[in-house]
Formats: C-alpha cells, sequence, structure tokens
C-alpha cells in the first residue's frame, strides 16, 4: 500500500473571520489555497516566487502577488522552503497518527486495552 498523507483539513471559519483572506480578489485567494496544497503534500512551499508558482502550478506573472503571500502567510522558515505554521504543525501531527496506527496494524490492530489490577474483579 502507497504512504498517501490524511485528507488537508481546511479551517473554513478561520478563512471566512481572517480579514486579509475575506478580501483577497479570486485570484489571489485561488493562489493562496494552491500554495496551502502545495505545502500539505511537499511540507512546504519555496522560498522563492519563481519556484513557487513552477510547484504550485500558477499562472506565469504573478510573481510579485505570490511573494506577498509568501511573507504574509508562509513566513516560517524549514530547511528546504517555508511554512504556514499552523498547517505544519497539523501535518506533523497527522503525520504521528498515521505512522501510530500503521504501527499498530502491523500489531493486528488496536493495543489491548489493560485493566489496572484496582479493577480487575476477582474469580
Amino acid at each position: 500500500m502507497a504512504n498517501k498523507l490524511p485528507h488537508m483539513p481546511l479551517w473554513v471559519y478561520d478563512l471566512d473571520t481572517d480579514r486579509d483572506c475575506r478580501s483577497m480578489p479570486d485570484a489571489r485567494f485561488g493562489r493562496y489555497m494552491r500554495l496551502l496544497i502545495r505545502q500539505w503534500i511537499e511540507g512546504c512551499v519555496p522560498v522563492t516566487p519563481i519556484e513557487a508558482i513552477r510547484d504550485a502550478m500558477l499562472d506565469p506573472g504573478s510573481e510579485g502577488d505570490v511573494q506577498s503571500l509568501l511573507d504574509q502567510k508562509f513566513g516560517a522558515k524549514v530547511d528546504v522552503g517555508r511554512g504556514n505554521p499552523k498547517l505544519m504543525q497539523v501535518r506533523q501531527d497527522c503525520l504521528d497518527k498515521v505512522e501510530k496506527n500503521r504501527e499498530n496494524g502491523k500489531l493486528g490492530g488496536r493495543p489491548k486495552r489493560t485493566e489496572p489490577e484496582s479493577e480487575k474483579k476477582p474469580n
């Protein structure tokens, strides 16, 4: 079985109440969403707008807007790029959960629940 990422959570309420997102034109919001998706898949987005445009398949000629998005929404620097801090943490938590489930599956499923000595019924 291929190692697939779990679904990407999307906090619609956060997007709707974020003043920056609400005031974004459609094209800018679309760029932002594509960059978020790219970060979910890769773990980060590139530092330069040219690489981000290439990797997220954004429209050529939008370097200024993409640079602004990178600075505003993807400020956290990581080893090979930058990322949205909240999404970075959620992605790592999801990957940890998937790995734990995978390990439990190799052991035959969920680990058996053990009752403390005080809760055991006498024979």
